[in-house]
């Protein structure tokens, strides 16, 4: 039997819905959360361009989801990881 494979789901729920992302490591995942808050931290969505966004790509994502706790349409994110049996991918 083949050796189960490791995955990463990162999931986005945000005002206009949800997003779901698969990747091969929590590393990936992270990176592509960070380019996400990158490109919305200005936005008027969670309110974050009254702030300098933090130089620490982890502080960043923290920040920017404390934000969007706060709003009404609020924003969270999420990692899972899974496996997956080669046989049915």
């Amino acid at each position: 039997m083949a050796k189960k494979k490791l995955f990463h789901v990162l999931v986005i729920n945000h005002r206009h819905g949800t997003d779901a992302f698969v990747f091969s490591n929590g590393a990936r995942a992270r990176a592509y959360l960070y380019k996400y808050v990158r490109r919305w931290w200005d936005s008027d969505g969670p309110g974050c361009k009254s702030q300098a966004m933090p130089k620490s790509r982890s502080e960043a994502i923290e920040k920017y989801f404390e934000f969007a706790a706060d709003k009404v349409e609020s924003e969270w994110y999420r990692i899972d990881a899974s496996t997956m049996d080669p046989e049915y991918a």
